[in-house]
């Protein structure tokens, strides 16, 4: 995080005529234009952004004083009177920031607040972390946020899952724009198969979300905000990487219009990915699997009045996937296959109005459809032709379709917002095997949710805040109504110093989740997971404070955040083998256990020193079940599985001259327990790891070339660390994998502009 200083440089005079303000925002260190800086009047919906030349123009501003609200990325804010004779020539100088206090933030509050003003602790990972990092999806990006863990959870496939405070992805709403359609079968490989093009942030609010998101959000809310324009143009990016025996290649786009005929402006991106496989340890079964994906989507934002504005979203992902054993051959012929093909299709629409200063209202209805052939199975060493060997028993298909509908509308009465709002979603979820009987979900799933949010403030600048709110929900899975309370607080004791703290509360409802519809093979027999019959919803309740200190200590701008966190679980799922069902498929039942807890304490820090910002995190904790969960018969523990008492990253930003940004990154996973499902089931205790990642954007700037030609070079996990005992053959647990995802990866790209 940044500290946020503005200095106002001059007010040039001359009169302003016609109700027009304009000015020009500048950073103050290097004097150079901040493009997309956002410049409003407060109190109105007039403002805009800044233009190539950080130049900003407002016409029919009203007549007096009025106050400009001015923001910039990686910059402050601020709240700037202005007076009737000063509206002309105002030039605004701007300090750069450790991070976010200028980013405005949505997810904590359902309103849009600055980062360092929300009153819920918010983690961000900016549009520019993104480009820096150079990776063609989400799923090592979220690794740069405090607190969060992204993994790879099979050697044949490599299903990947959200880790928040170590509880794992079932416990993790993941939002596109604050809307609940990641469904469970789309959480199974989304990360990959979301394009890094298609989003302009990530938040991250760590804790329980269900008082404003429903189910799903026990450990927490990732929220996928996506690409809105600034300016017109257009970007092409041609990548590359390298890893020993594999390859992979891409193509990428984004295109904006902004201001067309000042009603309009759209962002239309895609990509197209091949990832050939990787057998890391030679056995002859991929380590890394196949990958072929090609994503498109856009989105259109219509103002047809001030103070109204309308916005159509959507996007179309096909993505083939295939791990195992001779990936060429037919998946019913290997030993062992893990094949997907999926299409996605998402979309939304969304009206907002503000029909007066006080007064707002917003509608929106989403949804997305996915479907899914499959095969999850093979020979595993057996001979094709024995007749009890059913070819068509791995096969299978999935359909997935989601719509969620939602009204909200806020008042402003004096010093307190309040929020209040409906959303319900429907759901689907049918997934079959080719042979009858084995491998049957035919599930509908609806939620009904009200909440109620009011959010106080008050003392001198809104000193002191206090957010209240509550959910109610109808869940068809859970016999009677749902109450999710919340409660936090904020304490600015002066500029320096900030206290956050609160309560919040989350449920998980007893129905199919993710990693159930990846069916892990073992030996050519699907390893599945089925609820209990008696399965009961989970609960959560996660209490929170930190303290955070943004100053200037020199010239150096400092930002350090202390805090503390708990979430206890109430009837905590678990999952324990049962055996083999009749099918011969190796069936893990989940089931209620007595509940089970997560605490631990968190530090982020963070300086910039002239061109070179740092920015690091860690964290510690115990995640526990209160009592002991057998996970294989005769083989008990109290732990929470692959949760590292100790992770954190490190990560340093270096403007190394005018056009070229270096990137160093660093992460750190200690030791944790990873069940091992062999002859002789166990639970091993693995080693800690620390990946090391560079990346150098140059940005070529000179004669024809200028601003249209950016070269970039990486080199992922430097020192090659990976993991050392993969199972090997048919008869290997699939399941076994734990650290980096990849071994030593280098990558090129180049990216051209118009």
């Amino acid at each position: 995080m940044k500290t946020i200083m503005l200095t106002l440089i001059g007010v040039l005079a001359a009169s302003a005529a016609g109700g027009l303000l304009e000015g020009i925002v500048v950073d103050s260190v290097t004097g150079e234009p901040l493009i997309g800086a956002t410049v409003a009047v407060e109190g109105t919906d007039l403002g805009g952004f800044t233009d190539a030349s950080g130049a900003f123009r407002i016409d029919g501003v009203q007549e007096g004083f009025v106050t400009l609200m001015v923001s910039s990325v990686g910059h402050g804010e601020l709240e700037l009177g202005i007076e009737e004779s000063e509206r002309s020539g105002i030039m605004i100088a701007m300090n750069p920031v450790v991070v976010g206090g200028s980013i405005i933030v949505v997810t904590g509050t359902g309103t849009p607040r600055f980062f360092a003003d929300t009153p819920v602790a918010t983690s961000v990972v900016t549009r520019d972390l993104i480009e820096l990092r150079s990776d063609p999806d989400l799923f090592s990006i979220l690794n740069m946020a405090t607190g969060v863990r992204v993994e790879n959870n099979c050697q044949n496939c490599n299903f990947s899952q959200v880790r928040i405070h170590g509880l794992e992805g079932q416990y993790t709403q993941i939002l596109i724009d604050g809307d609940p359609v990641v469904s469970s079968l789309a959480k199974v490989y989304g990360l990959e198969q979301f394009p890094a093009e298609m989003v302009e942030r990530i938040e991250v609010v760590k804790g329980g979300g269900s008082a404003l998101y429903g189910g799903s959000a026990v450990a927490g809310v990732v929220n996928l905000i996506t690409r809105r324009p600034e300016e017109t143009g257009t970007m092409v990016e041609l990548e590359g990487g390298y890893v020993d025996g594999g390859g992979e290649a891409g193509v990428a786009f984004t295109s904006t219009a902004a201001d067309m005929g000042n009603v309009a402006s759209m962002v239309i991106y895609g990509r197209l990915r091949h990832r050939k496989e990787v057998d890391v340890d030679s056995d002859g079964f991929s380590d890394i699997g196949r990958l072929r994906s090609e994503s498109l989507g856009g989105s259109v934002f219509l103002n047809p009045a001030e103070s109204s504005g309308l916005t159509l979203s959507g996007h179309y992902i096909h993505e083939n996937r295939r791990g195992g054993d001779k990936i060429d051959v037919p998946d019913h012929l290997v030993d062992v296959s893990e094949g997907t093909e999926t299409w996605r299709y998402g979309g939304s629409v969304k009206w907002e109005q503000k029909l007066s200063t006080v007064f707002d209202y917003s509608v929106n209805i989403s949804g997305a459809y996915t479907e899914r052939f499959s095969f999850y199975g093979g020979l595993g060493g057996e001979d094709p032709s024995s007749p009890d060997y059913d070819p068509a028993a791995g096969y299978g298909f999935t359909k997935n379709p989601l719509v969620s509908a939602q009204g909200k509308c806020n008042l402003q009465l004096g010093n307190q917002l309040f929020s209040i709002g409906v959303q319900g979603t429907h759901e689907q979820l049918e997934d079959r095997s080719f042979s009858e009987g084995i491998r049957a979900i035919d599930e509908t799933y609806t939620d009904t949710g009200v909440f109620l949010q009011d959010d106080i403030s008050f003392g001198s600048y809104n000193q002191y805040e206090i957010l209240l709110g509550a959910r109610v929900d109808d869940h068809s899975q859970v016999e009677g109504m749902i109450f999710s309370p919340r409660t936090a607080m904020k304490w600015r004791v002066n500029p320096a110093f900030t206290f956050r703290g609160g309560i919040a509360t989350g449920f998980n409802a007893p129905q199919v989740f993710d990693e159930d519809l990846h069916i892990e093979v073992v030996g050519g027999a699907p390893r599945i997971i089925v609820n209990a019959d008696d399965l009961r919803e989970e609960k959560s309740a996660g209490y929170y404070f930190s303290g955070e200190y943004r100053n200037v200590i020199g010239d150096i701008p400092v930002n350090m955040v202390l805090g503390g966190f708990r979430t206890d679980l109430k009837d905590a799922f678990a999952l324990k083998e049962v055996g083999e069902n009749e099918f011969g498929e190796l069936v893990f039942e989940r089931v209620n256990e007595s509940g089970a807890h997560v605490q631990g304490v968190e530090a982020e820090l963070g300086v910039v020193m002239g061109s070179v910002s740092i920015i690091g995190g860690i964290t510690l904790q115990e995640a526990l079940y209160n009592e002991q969960v057998e996970y294989f018969e005769g083989v008990w523990s109290d732990r929470i599985m692959r949760t590292p008492n100790v992770y954190g990253n490190l990560r340093l930003d270096w403007e190394a001259a005018r056009n070229v940004d270096v990137l160093l990154a660093m992460s750190y996973t200690g030791s944790m327990e990873v069940p091992h499902d062999t002859e002789d089931p166990v639970i091993n205790t693995v080693d800690p790891t620390v990946t090391f990642d560079a990346d150098v954007s140059w940005n070529m700037e000179s004669g024809i070339l200028e601003n249209t030609l950016t070269v970039k070079a990486g080199v992922k996990n430097i020192t090659n660390v990976f993991q050392e005992d993969l199972d090997q053959g048919a008869e290997r647990d699939a399941g076994y994998v734990y650290g980096p995802a990849s071994p030593r990866k280098i990558t090129l790209g180049l990216e051209l502009g118009f």
